[in-house]
């Protein structure tokens, strides 16, 4: 989601958040099938 305005007169804004849902596959022996992987948050700033 993207978020954009102006807030006064010369005064501008820019920002956004980014949803994700990452999911391990093909792992050895589909021992961590499913589960989310490390180190990756859900919500996040937009970059």
């Amino acid at each position: 989601m993207t978020i954009f305005g102006e807030l006064a007169r010369g005064l501008r804004m820019l920002g956004g958040v980014t949803y994700l849902q990452a999911r391990l596959t093909k792992t050895q022996d589909g021992l961590l099938d499913g589960k989310s992987g490390a180190r990756c948050p859900r919500l996040g700033p937009r970059t």
